[in-house]
C-alpha cells in the first residue's frame, strides 16, 4: 500500500519522476465535473480538495496560489492547467514526458 501514501510537497525541485497514481489525478482533474468524488488518497485528507491542488502544485501543473485566492476559480484553472499539463506530458513518454 506504500503506493497510496501521499508523497511529501515540496521537496523536488524541477522535472521528477510522476507516479501513476499523480498521472490519474491530473487526468482527474483535468475532466472533472463539480460534485465528482475526489480520487483516493486524497479524498481522505483534511481539507480533500486542497489536498489536490498541492498535489498539482509539486508537480508543477499549477502556480502556488495565494492564500485568499478563490477556490472556485482555482479549480476551473487547475481543470484548464491539467489539460495542458496532459498534452505536454504524454503517457507514452513521448517528447513532451521530461519525468518520465
Amino acid at each position: 500500500m506504500e503506493h497510496l501514501k501521499p508523497r511529501p510537497l515540496g521537496t523536488s525541485r524541477g522535472p521528477r519522476h510522476v507516479e501513476p497514481r499523480e498521472r490519474v489525478l491530473v487526468e482527474w482533474v483535468a475532466s472533472a465535473s463539480p460534485g465528482d468524488q475526489i480520487p483516493e488518497p486524497w479524498r481522505w485528507g483534511h481539507k480533500p480538495t486542497w489536498s489536490v491542488i498541492m498535489t498539482l502544485v509539486d508537480l508543477g501543473v499549477i502556480a502556488s496560489p495565494e492564500p485568499d485566492t478563490d477556490m472556485t476559480a482555482l479549480t476551473r484553472e487547475a481543470s484548464a492547467a491539467a489539460r495542458v499539463w496532459l498534452q505536454a506530458h504524454p503517457a507514452d513518454g513521448g517528447p513532451g514526458q521530461a519525468s518520465q
